[in-house]
């Protein structure tokens, strides 16, 4: 049976459009879905039980993938055959991981992954830090987006065998693909941090829909609850991508770090 519809007043349903607006806009500025938002939102401020506030999390976290992953496309920041791959290769990742699960200890993955994460979010602060440094001065870092060279065009195996790794981390410590997806993406120099951000938003997408209509079917989403934050993610999703087409790659930089940090220390702590 599903969670009894929580009645908002006013004052309630404003916050809740403007605080999902928020989270939906950093989440899709930053790549990583939005499940390091929400779930603390419905767990904490709206006090839903666990399940119920990770079943609500999930049906709006696949309404800020669908509508910043189109927002993108819309932008020509990226195209659907640069994540395509990606979107296909995380399922059976997130199934393979799903299923190992079982046989190997999760923690052990969170800290790795949360180490691996914040590896690469300090990693874009000290780029963030140099670029400040030398401001006014000649950049010769040729415009890379994390310290690095220039990002090459990924091919379509090397996007395959990225689907795979992101989804079956994934599928093993329950992080949203789009926090392991940003990172690999641009490491691996598949792609510049704009588009890497853009393709993770895209290529999570499919998956979240599943998630989603999953908890769905087994009645753990609140969508009296879920409704305004909805509402609000409605309007993040969009403005998200029309702030990061704004930004410089230097103003982007350190709030996808930041942003990541926060799904670090989740895993970590």
């Amino acid at each position: 049976m599903a969670p009894a519809a929580i009645d908002f007043s006013l004052a309630e349903l404003a916050t809740g459009v403007l605080m999902g607006a928020a989270a939906a806009a950093l989440a899709s500025l930053s790549g990583v879905g939005g499940g390091v938002f929400f779930v603390p939102i419905f767990l904490f401020i709206v006090g839903l039980p666990p399940n119920v506030a990770v079943g609500s999390s999930k049906l709006v976290v696949a309404i800020v993938s669908i509508v910043s992953g189109l927002t993108y496309l819309k932008q020509r920041t990226t195209r659907l055959s640069r994540a395509a791959p990606l979107m296909l290769s995380m399922i059976p990742g997130a199934a393979l991981g799903a299923y190992l699960v079982a046989y190997i200890n999760p923690r052990l993955l969170e800290v790795v992954l949360g180490l691996f994460i914040t590896y690469y979010s300090l990693r874009l602060l000290a780029a963030t830090a140099r670029k400040a440094l030398a401001r006014g001065e000649q950049d010769t870092t040729g415009g890379s987006d994390d310290g690095m060279e220039g990002a090459r065009p990924g091919s379509r195996y090397l996007m395959l065998a990225t689907g795979v790794v992101a989804g079956l981390f994934a599928g093993l410590t329950g992080t949203g693909g789009g926090a392991i997806l940003v990172p690999m993406l641009t490491l691996l120099r598949i792609a510049r941090l704009k588009e890497a951000v853009a393709i993770s938003m895209l290529s999570i997408s499919l998956g979240a829909v599943v998630s989603a209509a999953i908890h769905v079917w087994t009645g753990v989403v609140d969508f009296g609850a879920a409704a305004p934050f909805a509402l609000g993610a409605l309007i993040g999703s969009v403005l998200g991508p029309m702030i990061a087409g704004k930004l410089s790659t230097d103003a982007l930089r350190p709030i996808v770090a930041l942003v990541l940090l926060l799904v670090a220390l989740r895993l970590l702590f």
